[in-house]
């Protein structure tokens, strides 16, 4: 006979894998088919080699290095390539082992919040969590590995540290800490935030008494989350970590950016309705709504009223979520798509810091009929919202037409549907579609985008008139400017492309980008070799 526990995880693990089913029975989407012909990552051979590594290797563009740094996530990239060299063909591997770690994932996080607050609690959030469709993001798209991977080893780590101080359990939150930093970078924060609030006084302890238990396990985790950092200093250096930079040298509205980013995330979190991948690019151009600005509000109340109870680990706890989420922000300055699969591992903080104010002792006053029948409720919802979101994960165009079909104002669903019919040959629904596209206030991210689509489908005046337009209104927007320089480059048009190029030089941002471009350029065009020479010879980049 399992024990009860186990019995109750089983049954949340049957419901979880038939709620993401459209999911992992899918196939390829999004950026996974980077993945396919990636000679990087086609055999187990590539295992050994994952450790002097960056993203820049992986996808082969170097643009992406300005964007974003080169990410290192060698133990999330590991975990790909090693099924990705048993099975290259077949998704369902990827799939399988995602919705495992996810309960993988459940279960630690049942176990941490039993350790903090009543069973019964637990068990509740744990389910919901498992259940939430804001995990589908994570779990349910191939790429999004490094969040759930990182989650679990996250979950676990405050099982860990809260669990008796022995040899085992100090290996294993320096074991666990040390992973989870290698499947993703903001799980430093997290993991430092999440040890931190351990050391934290509790109720019913000295601040002594809870600092001699939490010692041990919080040194442990300290030093495997400075392990991590080691690793990459020496596997690949720290230069290549350029996100904070670009997050600091962006032009924009910091404290206007982050409390929009905080609403969005709350709300995502409070309202499970269905959902598929967004543009935080176009979400944080929008004005924020009366119940986003009511639920931040909400929110900054009860943690006032945390702090004014002395639940000082609810707050470092709900403060470390808060400021993990704050490297998305330069994920907003892109053509990227996708917002959930951040909220993974603050969604593990927030519930970690709501159970250090419940009560552990004491069940929750509901009769147990009437509290099973609304957590039976709240999980059928739950999953039924899971299973729709799951369809967009489903193929290609079931992707892009979710986005469609739930945010028609929203571009980013025709503009990725547009590029990959066009490039799958179907180009009169291509064409179609695009035509279809909302092409008022585009934030530029989106209308950079824009002009690439349109640059590949041979609309090579329209491309230069949104170009022309988007230069008058963003005159120092870098994914601007870069654009400027590339088309410029690419017609012979030097001055106006090596302006574009020094003013980009002042910002240091897409050298590498810009070193390629100038290549590929020289390569076509050698008559132009030295008139391009002579212009670039003051560049800093090079």
């Amino acid at each position: 006979m399992l024990p009860r526990d186990w019995r109750t995880l089983a049954w949340i693990s049957a419901a979880v894998v038939i709620a993401s089913a459209p999911a992992w029975t899918g196939t390829w989407i999004y950026d996974d088919w980077h993945m396919r012909g990636n000679d990087l990552m086609d055999g187990l051979d590539d295992v050994l080699r994952v450790f002097g590594r960056t993203s820049v290797d992986y996808l082969k563009t170097s643009q992406d290095q300005a964007i974003t740094g080169a990410t290192y996530r060698p133990l999330a990239m590991l975990s790909l390539i090693a099924v990705q060299g048993i099975s290259a063909e077949a998704p369902l591997g990827h799939h399988l082992l995602s919705v495992l770690l996810h309960l993988l994932c459940v279960a630690g996080r049942v176990f941490a919040l039993k350790q903090r607050t009543h069973r019964s609690i637990a068990v509740a959030a744990g389910a919901l969590f498992a259940l939430h469709p804001v995990g589908i993001e994570a779990y349910g798209w191939i790429n999004g590995r490094s969040d759930v991977l990182a989650g679990a080893c996250l979950a676990w780590l405050a099982y860990a540290a809260r669990s008796q101080a022995n040899l085992r359990m100090r290996a294993l939150c320096f074991s666990l800490a040390l992973a989870a930093v290698l499947s993703k970078e903001t799980a430093f924060v997290a993991v430092l935030g999440m040890l931190i609030a351990e050391a934290l006084s509790s109720r019913g302890a000295t601040f002594r008494e809870t600092l001699v238990r939490a010692r041990p396990a919080v040194v442990a985790g300290v030093a495997g989350a400075a392990a991590a950092v080691g690793v990459r200093a020496i596997a690949v250096g720290l230069s290549s970590a350029g996100a904070g930079a670009m997050l600091l040298t962006y032009e924009s509205q910091p404290v206007t950016r982050v409390a929009r980013l905080w609403a969005v995330a709350l709300q995502t979190l409070v309202i499970p309705a269905p959902r598929t991948m967004k543009s935080l690019a176009w979400e944080l151009s929008q004005p924020l709504t009366a119940g986003a600005i009511t639920l931040l509000a909400a929110a900054c109340l009860l943690l006032a009223a945390a702090a004014w109870k002395r639940q000082v680990r609810t707050v470092a706890l709900v403060a470390c979520a808060a400021v993990s989420l704050i490297p998305t922000l330069v994920v907003s300055h892109g053509f990227w798509q996708g917002l959930d699969r951040y909220l993974y591992m603050p969604a593990i903080l927030l519930a970690l810091a709501i159970a250090e104010c419940l009560p552990k002792e004491r069940e929750p006053r509901l009769r147990p009929s009437l509290a099973r029948g609304a957590l039976a409720a709240a999980g059928l919802g739950f999953a039924l919202a899971t299973f729709l979101s799951a369809g967009s994960y489903a193929n290609q165009a079931a992707h892009f037409s979710a986005m469609i079909e739930t945010r028609p104002d929203d571009p980013t669903g025709y503009l990725a549907g547009a590029l990959w019919l066009w490039e799958a040959k179907e180009h009169e629904t291509a064409t179609a579609l695009l035509e279809r596209m909302p092409r008022t206030e585009l934030p530029p991210p989106l209308a950079s985008q824009l002009v690439t689509v349109l640059g590949r489908m041979g609309r090579a005046d329209e491309a230069l008139s949104v170009l022309a337009n988007l230069h008058r209104e963003h005159p120092n927007d870098p994914f601007v400017l870069y654009d400027v320089f590339a088309v410029s480059l690419s017609r012979g048009d030097f001055e106006r492309a090596f302006a574009a190029d020094l003013a980009l030089d002042n910002k240091r941002m897409f050298c590498s980008g810009r070193r390629a471009l100038v290549g590929s350029v020289t390569r076509e065009h050698p008559e132009w070799t030295a008139r391009i020479a002579a212009a670039r010879a003051t560049m800093e980049c090079d």
